[in-house]
């Protein structure tokens, strides 16, 4: 499908959801012109979700693979996912320092607690 066959579907498109939602009664222009911002906003939010899955799961795509499929950099791709706010890095985490960490602010807070200052290791 070409350009001109997808402009003209979505037009249609807009026509009717403008009818439907019957914003703008009198003015059809700016009835389909609220369909249009409603369907951009709705695009948005697929192109977020497609992101996300593309960062995940086993193929967790690199940022320039992305960016080529939404005809940008892949930094730029990346800037605009940190932007919206997307859960697309998941940092490796080392649990076991992690939890050593846990254990010794624990343990802190009880020296402090039972004996009003830190204990010495």
């Amino acid at each position: 499908m070409t350009a001109g066959p997808i402009r003209d579907a979505l037009r249609r498109f807009l026509h009717e959801r403008a009818a439907e939602t019957r914003a703008f009664p009198d003015d059809p222009v700016l009835a389909q012109l609220e369909a249009a911002r409603w369907l951009a906003c709705e695009l948005e939010l697929v192109t977020q979700e497609l992101v996300v899955t593309a960062r995940r799961g086993e193929r967790r795509y690199s940022w320039r693979l992305i960016g080529a499929a939404m005809g940008t950099s892949g930094q730029a791709a990346g800037k605009w996912a940190r932007q919206h706010g997307l859960p697309i890095d998941q940092p490796a985490t080392d649990y076991a320092h992690e939890v050593g960490e846990g254990r010794a602010l624990v343990a802190a807070l009880h020296s402090r607690r039972y004996h009003g200052r830190p204990r010495k290791a």
